[in-house]
């Protein structure tokens, strides 16, 4: 099991809204029922057999949205997988989907690993689809959520998503255990729309009290009142 700081943790119910997706789905993504696969091998797995998954990373959460995007493009589970599979031999780490090589070149000549369509029990095959129509099209429903993605240099796995399109809430691993946070005073959004619901809905007040600004809190604000999910 990874350790929490640093990491970001998210309960099911946190990542789900985060991402946008219904939590039983989220669930049976990162858990192996013996009946089918699961999707991901989670950060935060059970203590002790037979216990529930209850958590995920930050990279957890990273790897659903992009796998939500594929699957909206008719990827099918099995697919998703074998890909999943294939870029973490080729990249050599759990999270390629959080991994900047598995995101569109420069160029765009090149989107991810391939794996053996015609034997789908034969071994994996690590090399690079050409970009195509299929390609064009991950490329494109992908790159709205990757161009809200900062890279670690050192590790270039996904560092940081910005939730809003104006960047004014993130998250951030590093912060706060990776919970929603304001980015200019890094605090975080549950708190000031905590304090606003209860105090007359008056953002220069609950400035005041937290040592803010008034468009912070009402960044936080909008951001809960608003977001629909990062896969939305």
């Amino acid at each position: 099991m990874a350790q929490v700081a640093g990491n970001g943790i998210y309960t099911l119910p946190e990542a789900a809204a985060l991402i946008g997706m219904k939590v039983p789905t989220l669930r049976s993504w990162f858990r192996d029922d013996g009946r089918r696969r699961s999707l991901f091998r989670g950060d935060y797995l059970a203590a002790r057999a037979g216990e529930r998954l209850t958590a995920l990373s930050f990279h957890d959460l990273v790897e659903a949205v992009v796998a939500v995007k594929l699957k909206g493009l008719g990827m099918t589970p099995q697919r998703i997988r074998r890909t999943h599979a294939a870029l973490a031999e080729a990249y050599g780490t759990p999270h390629p989907f959080a991994y900047r090589g598995f995101f569109v070149s420069e160029k765009a000549d090149r989107v991810f690993a391939e794996f053996r369509e015609d034997d789908p029990g034969g071994p994996l095959r690590a090399g690079f689809l050409e970009v195509g129509a299929e390609q064009h099209a991950i490329r494109e429903v992908l790159q709205p959520f990757l161009q809200r993605v900062d890279y670690d240099p050192r590790t270039e796995l996904a560092a940081l998503v910005r939730l809003t399109a104006d960047g004014s809430v993130h998250l951030d691993p590093e912060r706060g255990f990776g919970k929603p946070l304001v980015a200019s005073c890094s605090q975080r959004t549950a708190v000031l729309h905590a304090a606003w619901l209860a105090n007359g809905r008056d953002a220069p007040v609950v400035a005041d009290w937290y040592g803010v600004t008034t468009p912070e809190v009402e960044a936080a604000v909008s951001f809960h009142e608003d977001f629909r999910g990062l896969a939305a």
